[in-house]
């Protein structure tokens, strides 16, 4: 048993701890970039069929709520350049971003986690595992989030 077994840092109510990402483009960023922002956050890898599957359905979310307070972001530890030739020949359109070794350990060791993580940075909803349908209980949990706004 590990630490991260009896203390789980992500989990619905607790308070997302700070990370530092980098972006495709190799500029470092935290989460304090986008404050008074709902953020929606998709842990994925290139390799997890599970997390290829729920693309689509994610990249609705993006469509639905582009005009409002809301923040899409995947995280992954793959590489640029594995990121880079997956996206190649398909789309995902939350931001794209690579997590610190450091920060890496927050996550686990399985694929995918969908967040959301409220304007005071609080995990309002902590989903594991491969949903094709994962989408349609975020935006139900986003439009409660949000009053249907």
């Amino acid at each position: 048993m590990t630490v991260l077994t009896i203390y789980k840092p992500l989990a619905k109510g607790k308070t997302f701890p700070p990370i530092e990402l980098t972006d495709i483009n190799g500029e470092k960023f935290n989460l304090d970039n986008f404050k008074e922002q709902t953020i929606v956050i998709n842990w994925w890898a290139v390799w997890c069929a599970p997390c290829r599957k729920e693309i689509p359905g994610l990249n609705k979310l993006v469509n639905k709520y582009s005009n409002r307070n809301v923040r899409f972001i995947s995280i992954t530890d793959d590489s640029i350049e594995k990121v880079s030739h997956f996206l190649g020949n398909n789309e995902f359109k939350y931001d794209i971003t690579f997590v610190s070794k450091n920060s890496r350990i927050l996550f686990g060791n399985s694929y995918p986690k969908n967040i959301v993580i409220n304007n005071n940075k609080t995990i309002t909803l902590y989903k594991e595992g491969g949903n094709e349908n994962i989408w349609q209980e975020i935006d139900q949990h986003l439009s409660k989030l949000n009053n249907g706004k």
